[in-house]
């Protein structure tokens, strides 16, 4: 219920809920998961066999939240806001509001006490007035991502660290920001661009050195640089999309690339690189303004741990020069797929007692000119980091 005054207008009570065609959406998709958990737990009585029971339980649970979308409302009313979605329902009152953060996707809305939760209207889309919904809690309650900006730079324009005067210090603001962003342009060029150059020792090298260059480069920006940031609500800039895209192609290429025989050896070097690089980028690049602190490491430990065995196995095959040991095996099966392309496989047998089979990936030349059952050579080196790896002489 609306009681119009001029122009604006108080709220007696009205609740958003959402909209049919949602809630149509919603529901057939929550039955779709659903017959496939059925079809699943009746496979499994038919054949006497549960080993899917957690594969089906998860469906369930699925179609469960799925449908479980068309309970979520939000109620509006003079002295407070009560949004329920699928697991629970939250209440703040009105005087109680701090202000609101609204996205793409999401509003939340915070209390002015910390303990207290807030509430967070996820697909705000969904609901039927939803674009009406936005619009009165943006009219109503402060933005705090532009209170959080307008307070973080005023704070910045006076920090004496940045430059003796105001437009000293807003020239370096400026100035981070256009090395970050270039940073990470070139650092998503680097990575895309070097795919098919992955086995060129500088190429190689240059890709294991960016990231550590943009450790520097946030270390150097007095702060004013970060691992991540929230632009709408901060002034700082951000590196992770620089220090992401080199580590994933080292890991790409390098898990691709080379046929590890053993790989327990792979991971004290990786584990400890992790490490290191994690602590790095902490000190150098926390943002204290995200507002969560363990989602923020498991990016860095994230992007370290994906770098690290890049970086590891790259090291280890492409600086190898030892010399090669040939060992003598067969091929008991062979066999191709298709990925965006066509990929052809022998698998050996194992080149030792007491080894495992292995499996490479050949062109189509050589899958064409072995059978099964054939005898072929394999090469076997040790590794700069002591990580055996084989290859076929004929194709590396």
């Amino acid at each position: 219920m609306y009681i119009f005054e001029g122009h604006n207008y108080l709220i007696m009570e009205v609740e958003y809920t959402i909209s049919t065609g949602q809630k149509i959406f919603y529901g057939i998709f929550a039955a779709f998961i659903f017959a496939a958990a059925v079809v699943f737990i009746l496979l499994e009585f038919r054949a006497n066999q549960f080993q899917a029971t957690p594969i089906a339980i998860m469906l369930l649970s699925l179609a469960a939240l799925i449908g479980g979308q068309s309970r979520k409302k939000v109620i509006i009313s003079v002295d407070r806001i009560v949004a329920t979605n699928v697991l629970q329902t939250k209440e703040l009152a009105t005087a109680d509001i701090k202000g609101c953060r609204v996205g793409s996707k999401t509003i939340t809305i915070e209390s002015v006490s910390p303990s207290v939760p807030k509430i967070t209207i996820n697909n705000y889309s969904d609901f039927a007035d939803g674009a009406d919904l936005k619009k009165w809690i943006q009219d109503n309650f402060k933005d705090l991502d532009a209170a959080d900006l307008a307070g973080e730079q005023d704070q910045l324009l006076h920090d004496g660290r940045f430059g003796a005067t105001e437009e000293e210090r807003q020239a370096k603001i400026t100035q981070s920001k256009w090395m970050s962003w270039t940073y990470t342009g070139i650092g998503m060029f680097l990575g895309f661009a070097s795919i098919p150059l992955d086995k060129k020792p500088a190429i190689v090298i240059l890709l294991i050195l960016y990231p550590l260059a943009g450790i520097l480069l946030m270390g150097l920006s007095k702060g004013l640089i970060k691992f991540i940031s929230d632009t709408r609500r901060s002034v700082y800039s951000f590196t992770v999309l620089g220090l992401f895209m080199p580590g994933f192609i080292l890991c790409l290429t390098g898990a691709l690339g080379y046929n590890i025989s053993q790989y327990h050896n792979v991971f004290l070097p990786s584990t400890v690189l992790c490490l290191v690089m994690t602590a790095l980028i902490y000190l150098t690049g926390f943002n204290n303004d995200m507002p969560s602190a363990v989602g923020q490491v498991a990016g860095m430990l994230a992007i370290s741990a994906i770098y690290a065995f890049g970086c590891t196995i790259k090291v280890n095959c492409q600086f190898d020069n030892s010399t090669p040991k040939v060992v003598h095996t067969s091929i008991y099966n062979k066999y191709k797929n298709y990925n965006k392309r066509e990929h052809y496989y022998l698998s050996l047998n194992p080149f030792s007692p007491g080894q495992n089979p292995e499996e490479i990936e050949v062109s189509e030349v050589t899958y064409g000119k072995y059978h099964v059952g054939d005898n072929i050579e394999v090469d076997i080196k040790k590794g700069l980091l002591n990580i055996p790896w084989y290859y076929l002489p004929e194709e590396y």
